[in-house]
């Protein structure tokens, strides 16, 4: 995993307060669990002092989710946030409960971030897009706890766990639900919460900053929760990329061209295709190219000296994308909510920039996409 490699400072994990301290019982025949909660709409936040010399804080909890919480959609969005009082946002997402009752209620942003574009998505059904989520996708376990509607299961759990930089002696974590009804029909629980101080975060290599990277032009949703937590924890490397990216030079472009050396389905810029690893890593350069300021400089001058008719074919298309097709859009949506969710001046201009890129681009997608 990812995170493996982070080193911990203190084998025993803070204890905080809660500002409406709550303990309750989750209880299923044989299963007994103990979590803070219930809670419902609006903000309850976990504070610690008095922490001991740290270069990072690791977050660890597991939400359960009880009731009929509807993700995006015609009765959405039921989104939770989660993150670090004047810092980083980890979460800005929504989940779907109601996956396991009906089948016109079925999807959630988890564990991509929420994008209004799903509302649109998902609304009418069935949905016409890639930015949302099927219900329960990320989850480590649903239909254990209890409540029921219709006599069918409506509850989830997902174990979360983060990273990020922090040095000062306290902090203050905060855990919100934007859902706007009442507790006794959605409610969310925190369990197992532990936060940790460690010595130090490893410096990330630069391979392992490009391969995540990548991801957020090709991965999947939860290949790119992956990448998004470590970005959290490694912020000034997605500014840096990030600043490339709108920048869009020419010697970048040329880079990514040579990047892009394994073959890949010709419909890979239109499309989600199924390829190997070589090929994902080549579809995110082509999309990632694709958007650039530099794009008709470098495939220009490409298509002078170039022969292979596959790469051929690869660049006129380059040239020709200019309605933004699913899978770049996607690439953007997930940018711009990183940056967002990052929260620094810095990181909101860069966001800025990423959404010019998408409007100049306007979204124009095929009938058979």
């Amino acid at each position: 995993m990812i995170l493996a490699a982070f080193l911990l400072c203190q084998a025993v994990p803070l204890e905080g307060q809660w500002s409406e301290p709550k303990s309750g019982k989750l209880e299923y025949q044989q299963l007994k669990l103990e979590a803070a909660g219930p809670y419902g709409p609006g903000k309850q936040t976990y504070s610690l002092s008095k922490l001991p010399p740290h270069q990072a804080l690791k977050l660890e909890f597991i939400l359960h989710l009880t009731g009929g919480w509807d993700g995006v959609g015609p009765w959405g969005p039921d989104r939770w946030l989660c993150g670090l009082e004047g810092g980083q946002r980890f979460l800005d997402t929504s989940f779907n409960n109601c996956f396991q009752i009906w089948s016109d209620n079925v999807n959630q942003s988890f564990p991509e971030s929420f994008f209004p574009l799903q509302q649109e998505d998902c609304t009418p059904l069935p949905p016409k897009g890639l930015t949302a989520c099927f219900g329960g996708t990320g989850a480590t376990a649903f239909g254990r706890l209890g409540p029921k509607i219709e006599g069918k299961p409506t509850d989830s759990s997902y174990k979360l766990s983060f990273v990020l930089p922090h040095s000062a002696a306290s902090a203050q974590f905060y855990f919100h639900s934007l859902c706007t009804d009442p507790i006794e029909d959605e409610q969310w629980w925190i369990g197992e919460l532990k936060v940790t101080p460690l010595d130090k975060l490893p410096e990330a290599a630069p391979a392992e900053i490009a391969a995540h990277w990548s991801v957020l032009f090709s991965g999947d949703a939860l290949a790119s929760y992956a990448s998004r937590q470590f970005f959290i924890s490694h912020p000034e490397a997605l500014l840096q990329r990030a600043e490339g990216f709108v920048v869009g030079k020419a010697e970048l472009g040329r880079a990514l061209l040579a990047a892009a050396s394994a073959p890949v389905p010709p419909d890979g810029l239109r499309r989600v295709v199924e390829t190997d690893d070589a090929g994902r890593r080549s579809l995110a350069a082509w999309r990632e190219l694709s958007l650039l300021a530099c794009r008709d400089e470098v495939t220009a001058a490409a298509l002078a000296t170039e022969t292979d008719p596959g790469r051929r074919l690869w660049l006129r298309a380059l040239r020709s994308q200019i309605a933004l097709t699913p899978p770049r859009e996607l690439a953007l949506l997930r940018l711009h909510a990183l940056l967002r969710e990052n929260g620094s001046p810095a990181a909101i201009a860069l966001a800025d920039k990423v959404k010019d890129i998408q409007l100049k681009a306007k979204r124009s997608v095929d009938s058979d996409d």
